[in-house]
């Protein structure tokens, strides 16, 4: 069996502790003596708190702060917290290996893990990337604005003073939709958070994002198509996780090619279509409306979310895309009743 190896073990990276004296120095921010500083500062923020997130939900410090503090950027903002070195990209593999995202169940434990270090949230980049998701997706705001309704909600009781304001899944997933007025519901299913079908239904109200759909398509292309792409990923991972981390990736490298490695939630954010013909397509493509809800007009997204056709809808139901380049685009139609998405292909 060929195992990844790790090129440096992972506690000979701590060999410099951290001083606020070598702010001073000029890579100061790559150092983990300055990730320690922020996550420590951010423990007094007091942010509303996930289930098990108290040692992860800190990051809305640091990476902030490097981000746009420093005009860092985001992977990098990323790589410069709690130690593991992780791009958006490595953080999401190293989230869908997960034994729990394999089998669309929420992220806790991990089952293959001992219990005293299963948790897969705490100090870990990858739990706290649906923040910055929101973030690169929907402007810094999106997450001030989560976080500012809460502060709001809470402001006047006497428990928050002393106490981290733990809340739930379920009351994340709606607050973080209303204050974005966007259905974040299959990112946040992505990244752990399951809602349930009468929540789901029910946020169905909300605008879709197809910037969302474009994230969730970009996972889905960097999930490895074989053991031998895996192991290029495992070779960049291991060296930057604690080693407990490693019989997990050991594992999923013998057993590669034997497991479903789809993204359920890329299943979910199209849940709400519609029949488009054909697709792909070159010149026109004609949308099937639901004969309960008419459809009243249409809007053509490139990977970018950049809007390329807008158009009242005909007797036809048709959308002319001639003059579209070759690509994957987005659409989104409007009925009386609902939103729809759907992802469609332009060929030549």
């Amino acid at each position: 069996m060929i195992l990844c190896e790790p090129e440096v073990p992972f506690f000979d990276r701590y060999d410099i502790w951290w001083n606020p004296l070598r702010v001073r120095e000029e890579n100061y921010i790559q150092t983990v003596g300055s990730g320690t500083i922020l996550h420590e500062l951010g423990h007094n923020m007091n942010f509303p708190t996930l289930p098990g997130e108290l040692e992860t939900v800190v990051q809305l410090v640091s990476v902030p702060a490097y981000a746009i503090g420093l005009e860092v950027p985001l992977d990098s903002a990323l790589s410069y917290v709690e130690g593991e070195k992780h791009t958006s990209g490595m953080a999401a593999i190293n989230w869908m290996i997960a034994v729990n995202f394999r089998n669309n169940e929420p992220m806790g434990c991990d089952p293959t893990i001992e219990g005293s270090a299963c948790s897969e949230k705490r100090y870990q980049i990858r739990a706290g990337m649906k923040y910055f998701d929101i973030a690169s997706l929907f402007g810094w705001h999106a997450p001030g604005a989560i976080h500012g309704v809460y502060y709001h909600r809470f402001k006047n009781a006497d428990w928050f003073v002393d106490n981290v304001p733990f809340i739930s899944s379920e009351d994340y997933i709606n607050t973080a939709t209303e204050a974005v007025n966007i259905n974040l519901t299959p990112l946040l299913h992505f990244w752990g958070y399951i809602p349930g079908e009468a929540q789901k239904q029910a946020l169905d109200a909300y605008p879709p994002g197809p910037e969302i759909l474009r994230e969730l398509v970009y996972y889905q292309s960097i999930v490895p198509k074989s053991r031998d792409e895996f192991l290029l990923w495992c070779d960049r991972l291991r060296p930057t996780v604690d080693p407990v981390h490693y019989d997990r990736y050991d594992w999923t490298l013998e057993n590669y090619d034997t497991q479903n490695n789809s993204i359920s939630s890329i299943a979910d954010v199209l849940q709400n279509q519609l029949e488009v013909l054909p697709n792909p397509a070159s010149d026109v493509l004609m949308i099937r409306p639901d004969e309960n809800d008419p459809l009243q007009f249409i809007e053509l997204y490139d990977i970018h979310s950049r809007k390329i056709r807008s158009t009242t809808v005909l007797p036809a139901n048709t959308l002319d895309i001639s003059m579209v380049p070759p690509g994957l685009y987005f659409l989104r139609s409007y009925g009386k009743k609902r939103q729809y998405l759907n992802k469609v292909i332009v060929e030549r």
